[in-house]
């Protein structure tokens, strides 16, 4: 068995990511219109549905991660070191 090219790689990626994020929007936007306007569930899925685009553009760009948690948690890490030397400053 042969390893698949990186654009057949792709290919099945958007394919297999996209029927995911559709479902994912039409429920947002379904889901919107049944929450008070104004609550946290609305803000949530407003910002949600305002910033679908960047949320989604891992699709496009196999290689653009679909989350920040690895900087998130290197800013962590930053944080609470700085926190221990002025601690013991």
């Amino acid at each position: 068995m042969t390893e698949p090219s990186r654009e057949d790689w792709r290919r099945a990626h958007q394919e297999r990511s996209r029927k995911g994020t559709d479902a994912l929007h039409q429920w947002l936007t379904a889901e919107r219109q049944k929450v008070f306007e104004g609550s946290a569930t609305a803000k949530a899925i407003g910002y949600s549905l305002k910033h679908w685009r960047a949320l989604t553009r891992y699709i496009d760009d196999g290689d653009f991660p679909g989350d920040n948690n690895p900087a998130e948690n290197q800013i962590r890490r930053d944080c609470a070191r700085a926190h221990e030397l002025a601690v013991w400053r």
